[in-house]
């Protein structure tokens, strides 16, 4: 506690102790007089050092610093103040600026610009707007090349993912309504073509033992759908995942663990066959998760709201695509591009489709940016490529029994739709992993292998990916903008690979299938197609010598990621049963309505 101090009585305290100072003059008295009231220590050394003191008896040996014996006397002490400066002081708060109106705000090291001082040609800055909506496209702009100059893809990702949820549509691998492939191929700019290209149709004759193959992988298939139970079904993965078709049952889970296991061992089975040394430069990996999201430019507002939209009619929408694949083979080198980007099947117009998603079912939430295809930016191990995407008929049997969809003949829509976006998301998010952010363009095509089976059914895609920046912020006036550049799916239909299982043998086989699934797991991929500069040309070394520095970022990464959920589910769990019947509800009782006892933590350990 602070007890206020009469000054005039301190100083007369102060000058009947000190006795020799009573004669000093007019400047003594003048500097007692203008100083602040000084602390306890400097009394207690005035007291000790009383006998050592002399007299002033030159007017100008005050002014004088250098004769001076004694200098902490004319330093003015600071006043007594009844607020300590440790303490908080009570000031307005101010209103903290949103992330886009700074100007200078990424917190990270960043590589400096190799630019030459004198070209051979005149460079002009560029020109522009001075409306507000430059400015703040501007700003924007120097954001995305102050993240082309980040070192690491750890970095890149931290650095776009680390600001507040946007207002994202969530993506499913299945739309719950009828005829939703015009809005997937829309919202991933992806032109679907029937048929596969020409080098997946020739067949290798000349391939030894592919009849024993053909009966090992037909004794595989039999034995997981007919024969061999599945393994013990664990609904906790399951339960992680809300999608909007809702959550599978349990036969339904039995059925596509049986499917899964199918695809990884004729996967693997392929692999031990395979004499190349190929067979040791892959990665796979099962039932991983994916989270993926990228802007759509020039979108229709989903709902009306001035406060959020103003005028604007068409905004960057954000899409974040969650879903559960059965397998994912990565290597480390690509797979050859079927169509380069000069091709006029590269260029085609995809037709617009300004569905309002939200009445398809799609829902939109307050959510973070997200890049995870599967697998943490740093445990790739030089295995950042797509070779194969696998998935199983679990979303599609949930659909059909959720909507009482089992008389409409649409499957064929909805496996074109499942591999359309759910290639684009996996790619997409390795690309984040090359160097290749939402806001810079690929320099060269990714493309990747699908299969969509149960076992019994068996559709076959080729997609790949020419571009995935779709910002109204990289978007030029100009006709030659990369962004005319649209996706390529190939497809091979919904192929039936027998008809029945009768007497332990599987009736009517269709030995086309056979070839074709082996033909597209031994395809090759290029190597030493570019250089590792050229494979990742805005990746370099990374510049932080610490590795403390290193972990804290992961850390904080994989953090970010893990924690990501729904808000409506975290207030479910944060609120228990009994104390919504015995307190909140309108009919409690007035005494505990709304009233937490004390025992309850704040924070239960679900948010630790």
């Amino acid at each position: 506690m602070l007890i206020p101090v009469n000054r005039p009585l301190l100083r007369y305290i102060i000058l009947s102790q000190n006795s020799n100072y009573i004669n000093v003059g007019r400047y003594a008295n003048r500097t007692l007089s203008s100083s602040s009231s000084p602390s306890p220590s400097s009394v207690s050394n005035a007291q000790q050092s009383k006998s050592n003191e002399q007299p002033i008896s030159d007017n100008s040996d005050w002014f004088n610093v250098e004769s001076g014996t004694d200098i902490n006397e004319r330093v003015v002490p600071k006043p007594i103040s009844y607020l300590p400066d440790h303490l908080p002081q009570l000031r307005k708060r101010q209103k903290q600026k949103p992330w886009w109106k700074f100007r200078y705000f990424v917190d990270v090291n960043t590589l400096p610009n190799e630019q030459q001082e004198y070209t051979e040609q005149p460079e002009y800055p560029p020109i522009f707007e001075p409306t507000t909506e430059g400015k703040r496209k501007q700003i924007r702009l120097d954001w995305y090349n102050a993240i082309r100059r980040l070192p690491t893809a750890e970095q890149k990702i931290y650095e776009i993912t680390k600001h507040y949820g946007h207002l994202s549509l969530m993506i499913d691998p299945v739309m719950a309504t009828y005829n939703a492939l015009p809005a997937q191929q829309f919202i991933t700019r992806t032109h679907l073509i029937n048929g596969l290209p020409e080098s997946y149709r020739s067949t290798n004759n000349d391939r030894k033992n592919i009849e024993h193959l053909r009966q090992q992988i037909l004794a595989i298939i039999a034995g997981r759908l007919f024969e061999a139970k599945s393994r013990i079904v664990s609904f906790d993965f399951r339960k992680t995942l809300l999608s909007t078709i809702g959550r599978s049952s349990r036969a339904n889970v039995i059925q596509s663990l049986a499917e899964d296991d199918i695809v990884a061992d004729v996967i693997q089975l392929l692999i031990q066959n395979n004499n190349s040394t190929e067979r040791f430069d892959h990665h796979l990996d099962f039932t991983p998760f994916v989270s993926t999201s990228w802007w759509l430019g020039d979108y229709p507002i989903p709902f009306r709201k001035s406060h959020w939209f103003r005028d604007n009619e068409r905004i960057n929408q954000l899409i974040t695509y969650r879903g559960n694949h059965s397998v994912h083979w990565r290597t480390m080198n690509p797979l050859p591009s079927i169509v380069s980007f000069d091709d006029p099947l590269s260029c085609t117009k995809i037709p617009e489709c300004n569905y309002n998603l939200l009445k398809l079912g799609v829902t939109l939430r307050r959510h973070n940016i997200m890049s995870l295809p599967g697998f943490w930016p740093d445990r790739s191990g030089g295995h950042d490529f797509p070779y194969l995407l696998a998935m199983n008929y679990e979303s599609l049997r949930q659909r059909k029994q959720r909507y009482g969809l089992s008389q409409c003949m649409d499957d064929q829509d909805v496996l074109d739709g499942m591999a359309i976006i759910s290639a684009f998301s996996w790619l997409t998010g390795l690309a984040n992993n090359l160097g290749f952010t939402l806001y810079d363009r690929l320099t060269y095509p990714l493309v990747t292998n699908v299969i969509i089976t149960d076992g019994q059914h068996w559709s076959f895609y080729v997609y790949q990916l020419n571009n995935h920046c779709f910002h109204d912020d990289l978007v030029a006036d100009n006709e030659n903008d990369d962004n005319r550049l649209c996706n390529l799916c190939w497809s091979s239909g919904q192929m039936r690979l027998f008809d029945s299982y009768e007497n332990g043998k599987l009736q009517n086989v269709n030995t086309a299938v056979l070839d074709l699934l082996i033909d597209m797991l031994n395809m090759k991929t290029v190597d030493n197609h570019l250089s590792p500069l050229e494979l990742r040309p805005y990746l370099s070394i990374d510049s932080r010598q610490q590795q403390r520095e290193r972990d804290e970022l992961t850390y904080s990464l994989r953090r970010k990621f893990a924690n990501q959920i729904d808000t409506f589910v975290a207030r479910r769990k944060k609120t228990n049963l009994w104390e919504t019947v015995y307190k909140n509800h309108k009919e409690a009782f007035i005494d505990v309505k709304r009233i937490r006892p004390k025992i309850e933590m704040k924070y239960p350990p679900f948010f630790k």
